[in-house]
């Protein structure tokens, strides 16, 4: 396969997941299983930010975390600003990321997580304060233990998806 026709099926794929990702943020989940949901565009996001770091540009974060306001019914901006400062993060660090053992990765992305739930819900307190019971609330923060337990499964079937072979 050339050059060109793997980067095109590159960005097939990477176009396909991150609408994958915004289907599975946009699906309702019941009961107990919203706290477990995990953060489905942060971790594509950031998965092809360090896998293909030119491929997705800023306004492009920009859009998708517009998109995630909307969804979610946030204030316009409030996605879209972290979203974008963690993905600047994360293409500022993506050559030694690639480096980690895929456990180390992981870490690396429950931090991110964890940077993007708080600046999320300072955001929601700052503007809503009499509303924002979820500051106070220890089972919204599984969000973060279940995006990192989800990184090493999503990494390698994206991995798997797009035919690349990773060590560690």
């Amino acid at each position: 396969m050339h050059r060109t026709e793997r980067y095109l099926s590159q960005c097939l794929i990477a176009f396909a997941t991150i609408l994958l990702a915004l289907l599975l943020e946009m699906l309702v989940v019941s009961g107990g299983l919203v706290y477990f949901w995990p953060q489905w565009l942060l971790l594509v996001v950031c998965y092809w930010t360090v896998r293909a770091p030119d491929m997705l540009p800023l306004g492009g974060v920009l859009l998708l975390g517009l998109a995630l306001d909307v969804i979610h019914t946030n204030v316009l901006g409030i996605h879209a600003v972290i979203l974008l400062a963690l993905v600047y993060l994360v293409r500022k660090f993506h050559k030694r990321f690639r480096l980690f053992p895929v456990l180390q990765q992981a870490f690396f992305i429950m931090l991110i997580t964890l940077v993007y739930q708080v600046a999320l819900l300072g955001f929601e307190y700052w503007l809503h304060a009499e509303k924002s019971s979820a500051l106070f609330n220890p089972w919204y923060q599984m969000t973060i233990v279940s995006s990192f337990v989800s990184w090493p499964l999503l990494q390698f079937l994206l991995n798997s998806l797009s035919g690349r072979r990773e060590h560690g």
